[in-house]
């Protein structure tokens, strides 16, 4: 194109007899020139059509087919909270007029005053309590925060025991277990060996060994994310994943602690999960939800995605016939976090009745702490069985985060689906 052009434009100086032979020859030329380009071109099409592309390209400036997001099945899960134990009550106690918590008597602030918190007036602690002395000389069981958590803990494996018990034997246990930074070395060891004894009695005796990870607070996307890696990781053959029990557990109602939170809360939640395989297509008996979450590009950090950003990206991978039914939060009434997430809600589900099936936990339940996001999961799970909906999880703070959860069976007439359309 470059000479052509030149040519016309320069137009060089030949002898007069050869002027027409010049130009007749520089015509051939160029014609020939674009035939052969558009030869090759044909014959790179035809290559690429016939050719199927790499799953993977390499080379600089190559681009990488992304990999499928992870998928987890949920197979049970329960919780243990102010408002009960069984997840349709604690679900109908969060809905439009929710449970509010009233002045703590046994908390009192420096001035004498009770506190407002959000405590499980009716938590026993007298079997934790029993089990931590008898594993110690010393006579005290340990902090209030510590013991409550731990009891709150119990409640809510007893709300999953037909699952664990249900569990196939020999093929052990992955245990995922959520708990305080606050909590010290000490509390952590103690923790950790009175969960190991607490499994033990509940499994039969040939389930196999039973695996404690503890974990600090990461967000529900991190927490997921390094769930399903540990579930499945990359070079686990499907056939070795084992079903994982996923706990969390927090009490911020403890005299012994600075009040950390405008409405201190306490909860547990206990999960039993497990990867859904590439080739799983059908759904499965006994699964309450699948569970899906939005990845994040490589340079960005949680707390650099707003709230809007993530539930419009975790409904834009759901299939159309997705219908969603109920939003969770944990959020209250007020307060700017409050707001981003009334105003995420109505923009991306304007369809949705805010004022009926927008769940806002923290409003009766307080702040819960590391807890907070697992019971989120927990009570979004049975929400989308129990509606035959799928559940937006909308989570704030320092790491925002978003789930969907679907029903594993097909969605029936229901009044979360009559609110939705």
């Amino acid at each position: 194109m470059a000479a052509a052009l030149w040519v016309f434009v320069e137009r060089p100086s030949v002898p007069d007899g050869m002027d027409d032979r010049w130009w007749s020859l520089i015509v051939l030329a160029l014609l020939a020139g674009v035939a052969l380009l558009a030869f090759r071109a044909g014959a790179r099409e035809d290559h690429s059509a016939s050719t199927p592309a790499p799953a993977i390209a390499s080379g600089e400036g190559a681009v990488a087919t992304p990999p499928a997001r992870p998928v987890l099945l949920v197979r049970g899960a329960a919780v243990a909270t102010r408002c009960g134990h069984d997840p349709e009550a604690v679900l109908q106690a969060l809905g439009p007029q929710p449970s509010m918590p009233e002045p703590d008597t046994d908390w009192l602030d420096d001035q004498g005053l009770p506190r407002l918190s959000a405590r499980c007036s009716t938590l026993d602690v007298s079997r934790v309590t029993a089990a931590l002395t008898a594993s110690t000389s010393d006579a005290a069981a340990g902090r209030p925060g510590l013991v409550r958590a731990l009891a709150l803990q119990a409640d809510a494996l007893d709300g999953l025991q037909a699952a664990v018990q249900a569990l196939p034997c020999h093929g052990g246990l992955e245990v995922h277990w959520t708990v305080p930074d606050h909590w010290n070395e000490e509390e952590r060891r103690r923790a950790h060996d009175w969960l190991m004894n607490d499994l033990t009695a509940r499994l039969p005796p040939d389930a196999g060994p039973v695996t404690i990870r503890l974990v600090g607070p990461a967000g529900l996307g991190a927490s997921l994310d390094r769930l399903c890696l540990r579930t499945l990781g990359p070079d686990t053959p499907p056939c070795e994943s084992r079903a994982t029990l996923v706990l969390a557990c927090d009490s911020l109602i403890d005299p012994q602690q600075t009040a950390s939170a405008a409405l201190p809360g306490e909860a547990a939640a206990a999960l039993l999960v497990e990867p859904q395989l590439p080739d799983e297509t059908l759904p499965q008996e006994g699964v309450l939800a699948r569970v899906s979450w939005p990845g994040l590009p490589s340079s960005a950090s949680p707390s650099e995605c707003s709230l809007r950003d993530l539930a419009a990206q975790v409904l834009d991978t759901a299939c159309e016939a997705t219908v969603v039914g109920r939003v969770l939060s944990d959020v209250g009434l007020t307060g700017p976090e409050a707001r981003q997430v009334l105003d995420a809600t109505v923009e991306l589900l304007p369809q949705l009745d805010v004022g009926e099936r927008l769940c806002r936990i923290g409003l009766a339940c307080g702040d819960l702490g590391c807890a907070g996001p697992l019971v989120a999961l927990a009570l979004g799970s049975h929400a989308a069985h129990q509606d035959g909906a799928a559940a937006l999880l909308l989570l704030t703070g320092r790491q925002p985060a978003t789930a969907l959860l679907t029903p594993m069976r097909p969605a029936t007439p229901s009044p979360a689906r009559a609110a939705s359309h």
